[in-house]
Formats: structure tokens, sequence, C-alpha cells
């Protein structure tokens, strides 16, 4: 087997750029419109009463890779003083199996979806829209709040 990477969550944010993800889920986006990428079918499975778990996969076949994210959520990680989410992806060579990347992923899945809100802001939003409503205040509220300021250059004012 190849040698390959594996990032922390400390490397990940010291690493990651949030405009630089914004445009890679873009890109994503157009690549799966364009059928260049897949997303697979989600499996999702409860773990008791405070706690369930799931799988994400999908094909970046114009990259030649795929990935598949592990997560899990624990309602009653608060009282335990850890976080909510833990969560991990694998990327790996689509034509030759090798595994590229393990990342702990709990950073990532915020800076994605922060992206994600970005990206549909910036197409669907009107861009002198100076208000911005948060509703939730949960672990992602902080990336939809910077991926909003990314894209919407007349924001002054944040409700929460």
């Amino acid at each position: 087997m190849s040698s390959f990477k594996v990032f922390d969550e400390k490397s990940i944010q010291s690493l990651l750029d949030l405009p630089a993800v914004i445009r890679s889920v873009e890109s994503a986006y157009k690549a799966k419109a364009e059928n260049q990428a897949e997303v697979w079918p989600m499996i999702y499975r409860k773990l008791g009463q405070a706690a369930d778990m799931d799988i994400r996969s999908g094909w970046m076949k114009n990259k030649k890779f795929f990935g598949c994210k592990i997560l899990q959520w624990s309602g009653n990680n608060v009282t335990r003083k850890l976080p909510a989410v833990h969560a991990v992806l694998t990327i790996m060579d689509s034509e030759t199996g090798e595994v590229k990347g393990i990342l702990n992923a709990s950073a990532l899945t915020g800076y994605r979806t922060g992206a994600a809100g970005a990206v549909g802001s910036k197409f669907l939003a009107n861009q002198d829209s100076q208000t911005l409503l948060i509703i939730g205040t949960g672990n992602e509220a902080p990336y939809q709040i910077m991926g909003q300021i990314c894209v919407m250059p007349c924001l002054k004012k944040l409700l929460l």
C-alpha cells in the first residue's frame, strides 16, 4: 500500500481557507450537475435514544477519487464535556483504490456545511442584503455566519 496523509482536527482548521472551501463546494455542485460527480445514498441508523450515525459517500469522477464519511452524533456528549459530533473521512483513488488521505472530519463538516449555505446565498440571495438572521446556534452556526460573510459583501448586522 502506498503512503497516505492523516489530518487531525487542528491541521484541518489551520489549513482550510473558507473562501477556497466555498469554491470547492461550488465546483463539486457543478460537477454533479454535469454528471461528473455522484452522491450515493446516505446510510442512517439511530443508536439508542440520544445518538445516531450516518455514512455519506460520493465519487468525483472528473478528479478520480471517492470519499466516505462516517459521522456520529451524541446528544449526551454535552454532559461528558465532549463535542456532539465526531466524524472521519477517507479519500481513495477511484482507479486504483489506494487510500489518499484520512481526515478528522468533525471540523471539515462545519466548513463544508457553511460553504454549502454560502453557495446557495451566492446564487439565490439579494446581494445587497445588510442583515443576516441565523436561526439556531448549534455547532454549525459559526460556519454558516463565516460563509455568508464571504459571499454577502453588504452585511452589516447579525441577528441570532
